[in-house]
């Protein structure tokens, strides 16, 4: 029941500075970081999320995270995360 962690990478592939207006969770065992605010033409942000354990039975197997930009094409963006739940084997 620790915790998990994932990486996204965010890239800017536009000519002008992306602004990461707000990121939005669906669910209390989720969580997750972005270090920069402005991800400038070309640069690469990691976008860290993790899955609180001690929560995840509030997760039903999928949730998402809703990216807003100011991307003039694609201001939202959906992040999809789907968990699975694994039990260990019991030896006999």
């Amino acid at each position: 029941r620790g915790s998990h962690k994932v990486t996204a990478l965010l890239t800017n592939k536009g000519r002008s500075p992306l602004r990461i207006e707000k990121l939005q969770v669906f669910s209390p065992a989720v969580g997750v970081s972005l270090k920069k605010q402005v991800i400038e033409p070309g640069e690469e942000v990691k976008l860290r999320i993790k899955l609180n354990g001690k929560l995840s039975h509030r997760l039903r197997g999928e949730t998402k995270v809703l990216l807003i930009s100011n991307d003039p094409h694609r201001p939202f963006v959906i992040v999809q995360l789907k968990a699975r739940r694994e039990v260990p084997e019991q030896k006999d």
